[in-house]
This record gives C-alpha cells, sequence and structure tokens, in this order.
C-alpha cells in the first residue's frame, strides 16, 4: 500500500510539474507571439509613414515642377523692359494677366503641398524644403515687379531676375535628390 500511495503521490506531483511546464510554455509562447505582432505592427506602420512621404514629396516635387515652369511662361512673356507707351505690351496685357493668374495659382498649391511635407518630412529634408519654398517665393514677389524704362540698371535687374526663374527648376531637381536620399533610409 505504501507503495501504491507513494506511486500516486509520484504521478500527482508528475501530473502538476507537467502541467506547471505546458502552462509555462504556453506563456512564453505567448510572449513570443505578442512580440512577433509588435514587430509586424512596428513594420506595417515604418511602411505606411515612408508612403506617406514619398507621396509628399511626389506631389510637392510636381506642384514645384508646375510652379517652375509657369514662373518661366510668365518672365518669358513679361520680358525685359517695357515703355510706359508701348502698344505691343498693352495688348499682350490679357495673355500675361493669364500667364500671372496661372503662376499664382501655382505657387499656392505648392505652398499648400509643402505645409503637407513639413509635418511629414524626415528632419533632415525641412531645410531643404524651405530653401526651395524661399526661391520660390522670391520668384513669386520678382512677378510683381514691372520695368518701365529701357535702361542698363533695369536690363541688369531683369536679368537677375531670370537668373533667379531660371534656376528654380534645377532647385526642385536638387529637392528630389535630397528628398529621394532621405527616403531610403
Amino acid at each position: 500500500m505504501d507503495q501504491g500511495i507513494a506511486g500516486l503521490i509520484g504521478a500527482g506531483i508528475g501530473a502538476f510539474f507537467g502541467a506547471g511546464g505546458a502552462v509555462g510554455a504556453a506563456w512564453l509562447a505567448r510572449g513570443a507571439v505578442l512580440r512577433q505582432a509588435d514587430q509586424q505592427a512596428d513594420a506595417a506602420q515604418a511602411q505606411w509613414r515612408r508612403t506617406v512621404r514619398r507621396d509628399a514629396c511626389v506631389e510637392y516635387i510636381r506642384v514645384a515642377r508646375a510652379y517652375a515652369a509657369a514662373a518661366e511662361d510668365f518672365y518669358l512673356e513679361v520680358g525685359p523692359v517695357c515703355e510706359e507707351d508701348d502698344a505691343e505690351w498693352d495688348q499682350r496685357e490679357p495673355e500675361r494677366g493669364r500667364l500671372r493668374a496661372a503662376m499664382d495659382d501655382a505657387h499656392r498649391v505648392m505652398t499648400g503641398a509643402s505645409v503637407t511635407l513639413e509635418l511629414e518630412a524626415p528632419p533632415g529634408l525641412v531645410s531643404e524644403i524651405e530653401d526651395l519654398n524661399t526661391a520660390a517665393l522670391n520668384v513669386f514677389v520678382m512677378g510683381f515687379m514691372r520695368n518701365y524704362a529701357a535702361s542698363e540698371a533695369n536690363m541688369a535687374v531683369w536679368e537677375q531676375h531670370r537668373q533667379q526663374v531660371k534656376s528654380l527648376l534645377p532647385k526642385v531637381v536638387e529637392f528630389a535628390r535630397a528628398a529621394k536620399a532621405h527616403l531610403d533610409d
């Protein structure tokens, strides 16, 4: 009988530790599953964030290119100088107005896209956005200037403005390269 009781006690202890081991293994497996789920959620969130950043960069680059083209069209139409009584200048006023409105609209869209991008951009890209926005604003403000006298000074100012307009598209390309480098990280 002692052997029978000892066998039952041994079986009970074995069952207790066996069940405890099974519970312990399940608990460890649960922890591993939770860690794996967290890692998958983090990876999905990181992928979503990259997608949002990429889409914001693509939109900003697209509208910045459109703005650079609209600004160039406007400045090519305006020309370097005009005389107050220039009949041809007055005849082209509707076309200049249309081009100016297109440039204004493109600048407004670019400004809106830059706000979205500044919120989503990696920290290293924000200064690049600010540099491009400053260049675009300088071109935008220049659009309000009008030279009346055909003088060397006005030609020099016009040439400076023309160079700023021409430099806008290469700045957009430079920004696109910087954005790609930051987004690849």
